[in-house]
């Protein structure tokens, strides 16, 4: 198992579209601070504002983490590699597995990548303004954990989404409109702001704010079950897609 997660992982990270989303991702943190570098008038700072260039890197990072478990999944099925990947172990369930188990691993490696970054780019910054940051203060180790815990779950949804859905186009722009568009006007239209917790977007946005949760936010544990539990259902449902599917 282990063999096959260490080859799924260097497949994924061999691809073009792995080097240009990942790249993207990692260089966000710091060229998002230079609105505020260049800005005629700075805006106020303080000790928490580390906290927020994490987690301003962490929402470009899961729609990242997102599309490439989707296009390493339904990837293979777009170019022809998903018959020789299941002659090598003809398991399905293992297959899909494997592809969770890697994107997993590589978007919480991602997510320190992106995280380290926020913190150099970010305590520079705020050091250039007389601001000093502890990045081993239990509330930024806290935030980079989370965005680690929820960048993994991320990918694993993505990977799932991919290997049910097969379409790789299809897939990828269905969760783009569901990140973008439906999250948000599902509230709206139901009248009920309060479902927005019980949505991934919200999950994941309390788990980042697990350091300096908002007034009424849901205990961190249910939005951890519900990406968590979000995961589950679709790679149960990818595994019974990928063993009724004809592949040859």
């Amino acid at each position: 198992m282990s063999a096959l997660l260490r080859a799924e992982a260097r497949k994924t990270v061999t691809t073009r579209s792995f080097v240009l989303i990942a790249a993207a991702a990692v260089v966000y943190p710091a060229l998002s601070l230079l609105p505020a570098v260049l800005a005629p008038e700075p805006p106020a700072v303080d000790g928490g504002t580390i906290l927020e260039v994490l987690r301003g890197g962490a929402d470009v990072l899961l729609v990242a983490a997102l599309m490439l478990g989707i296009l390493a999944a339904a990837g293979e099925y777009r170019h022809g590699t998903i018959v020789p990947t299941l002659l090598v172990d003809p398991r399905r369930e293992r297959f899909v597995a494997v592809k969770l188990g890697a994107q997993a691993a590589l978007g919480a490696v991602l997510a320190l990548a992106v995280t380290a970054v926020g913190l150099v780019a970010g305590g520079s910054y705020l050091a250039g303004r007389d601001v000093s940051v502890d990045v081993l203060s239990s509330d930024v180790v806290a935030t980079v954990a989370a965005v680690a815990v929820v960048t993994a779950l991320y990918a694993t949804i993505g990977a799932a989404v991919g290997a049910l859905v097969k379409n790789q186009t299809g897939a990828v722009a269905g969760a783009l409109i569901w990140v973008f568009t439906v999250e948000n006007a599902v509230p709206i239209v139901l009248r009920d702001p309060g479902l927005k917790r019980w949505l991934p977007g919200g999950a994941a946005d309390r788990l980042l704010h697990l350091a300096d949760p908002s007034p009424g936010m849901t205990n961190p544990w249910i939005a951890l079950g519900v990406l968590a539990g979000l995961a589950a259902v679709l790679a149960g449902a990818a595994v019974v897609a990928i063993k009724a599917s004809d592949i040859r």
